[in-house]
């Protein structure tokens, strides 16, 4: 039962789906040509086969991440090759060959960079194969598709009524390359089960790739028209990406791009005798993620979610995470990093050193009240009124990183190699971090890793990095990085002293040249 479920699941895997019962559409479609749909159905036991006794993990098998890859190999070699033992010995060297391709590629791709694998596995096994045939039969290999007479005749008819919703169901009947109206409906109802947005999404892709295909060309016959752009569309709109706005801008974007790589491959393909088949989709769908993992694009503030591989469902369901994780998002109230009474010596778009992407700054020191930071001559570090005083969390987080060793600066000094010194950069959620710099050499009491809550020690003021007297120096970022871009910083529940009169003040941000404490303290 467990194996059968694992071929379902592969066959549900086609159309971006892991319900049985799309499996079971889709197996029903690839019936279209029987011989091919049985070769595609021994594709499929044969891949699954061969990584149950690798003892491959059982959560990449059951998710039909190989499967997929046999059971399109499995229609190639029927298309392209005929049935026979000749054929049949084809398709377990090609289904073999794609699961090794597999456990590479999940090896280099998902685990060190959380991207899909998709179907590249077939991609390579298959081209390799077409090449092979093409040497030993001294000619170039053409699909070939027998389907039931009734099918084709049905397909026929209902043609001469309705070219253009006739074409919609080819175009997603060319998912198993076989388009025809009973492959279209079948995997049309397949989707339809599993995700209506996912639905909607292949039909917007489809239109985007007939508009962008005119516009830059004609639609070519040599390949199945819609595969890839629908499957393009499936995968950024909703399944890989959050469905939102941005992700629609992008999904149609990413289509108009597969429409150019599907065009520039087919050129590049033809003297090889091959054809694109879903390397566009693949190579498309890959070039429009990877650049959502970098650090330096705050994707999750353009609305570009990556859902994690291991929660991979439906569109649906990834809308709702989506919602939970980032819909009803509250502003997060911070509270000033210390104790008692701080002078805001450098505010935001300071005159010093608050430039550029660091201008949300914020530099706070200790004033007497003849508005010195120092007793004493000023050339001691302990002369400094803040040197060794706590600093706080300004809201509750996780810690992301560390720096706890850099020896502090004699006053007057800086450090121009570690600018930022001993320093903590906290997450307080999805996108929200701050970074507090210039702790005292050894003083911070936590590690990556450990959670904080609001108002709890962090360290002690130091003079550590690019600083030439103690001070905190703190800002909130879009980043978990050193350097991230800062955003304007606005702190709660606190106390303006000014002219000796106190000004309360809910939620604001701080002007420079200001004393300001917390209300409790």
């Amino acid at each position: 039962m467990n194996f059968l479920s694992t071929l379902l699941h592969s066959y549900a895997a086609l159309v971006f789906s892991n319900k049985n019962s799309s499996g079971a559409l889709v197996f029903l479609a690839t019936l279209y040509d029987p011989f091919v749909g049985l070769f595609g159905l021994l594709g499929n036991i044969i891949v699954n086969g061969t990584v149950t006794l690798l003892h491959v993990d059982k959560n990449y098998v059951h998710a039909g991440v190989f499967g997929v890859n046999g059971i399109l190999i499995g229609l190639g070699v029927g298309l392209y090759a005929g049935v026979s033992i000749e054929s049949f010995a084809l398709l377990v060297l090609a289904s073999v060959l794609s699961v090794l391709v597999a456990l590479i590629l999940l090896n280099e791709i998902t685990l060190k960079f959380h991207l899909p694998i998709m179907s590249f596995p077939f991609v390579a096994g298959f081209w390799l194969l077409l090449l092979a045939m093409e040497k030993f039969t001294s000619s170039v290999p053409h699909a070939t598709i027998s389907p039931i007479p009734l099918l084709k005749n049905i397909d026929a008819d209902f043609a001469l009524y309705s070219s253009h919703i006739a074409n919609l169901f080819r175009a997603f009947g060319s998912l198993l390359f076989m388009p025809s109206l009973f492959t279209g409906i079948c995997i049309i109802a397949a989707i339809f089960i599993s995700s209506r947005i996912s639905l909607a999404l292949g039909i917007l892709g489809a239109i985007v790739g007939v508009i962008v295909t005119n516009a830059v060309g004609e639609i070519s016959p040599s390949h199945p028209f819609g595969l890839n752009e629908i499957l393009v569309a499936i995968a950024i709109g909703g399944f890989f990406l959050a469905p939102n706005i941005s992700g629609i801008i992008y999904t149609i974007f990413g289509v108009a791009v597969c429409v150019l790589v599907g065009n520039g491959m087919e050129i590049f393909l033809k003297p090889f005798g091959l054809t694109p088949l879903v390397f566009p989709f693949n190579l498309t769908t890959l070039f429009l993620l990877y650049p959502l993992q970098s650090k330096i694009l705050y994707a999750h503030r353009a609305g570009l979610i990556m859902i994690p591989l291991a929660h991979l469902s439906s569109p649906e369901n990834h809308w709702k995470w989506y919602q939970e994780k980032y819909g009803n998002k509250k502003a997060i109230d911070y509270a000033l990093p210390f104790f008692g009474a701080w002078y805001v010596s450098q505010g935001p778009h300071g005159k010093y050193t608050h430039k550029g992407t660091q201008a949300n700054a914020y530099d706070f020191v200790v004033i007497d009240s003849e508005g010195k930071q120092f007793s004493g001559l000023g050339i001691k570090l302990e002369e400094y009124y803040c040197f060794g005083l706590p600093i706080l969390s300004p809201a509750d987080g996780k810690i992301i990183s560390v720096e706890n060793a850099i020896t502090d600066n004699p006053p007057g000094i800086v450090n121009e190699i570690n600018n930022w010194g001993n320093h903590i950069i906290i997450e307080h959620a999805e996108g929200e971090y701050t970074e507090i710099s210039h702790f005292k050499c050894g003083s911070i009491l936590l590690n990556a890793g450990d959670m904080v809550k609001q108002g709890q020690q962090l360290g002690l003021c130091g003079n550590s990095g690019y600083s030439p007297i103690p001070h905190i120096h703190i800002q909130r970022q879009k980043g978990s990085f050193l350097a991230s871009e800062s955003v304007p910083m606005k702190f709660s529940s606190y106390e303006v002293l000014l002219d000796g009169k106190k000004q309360l003040v809910e939620k604001g941000m701080l002007a420079e040249g200001v004393l300001v404490k917390s209300f409790e303290t």
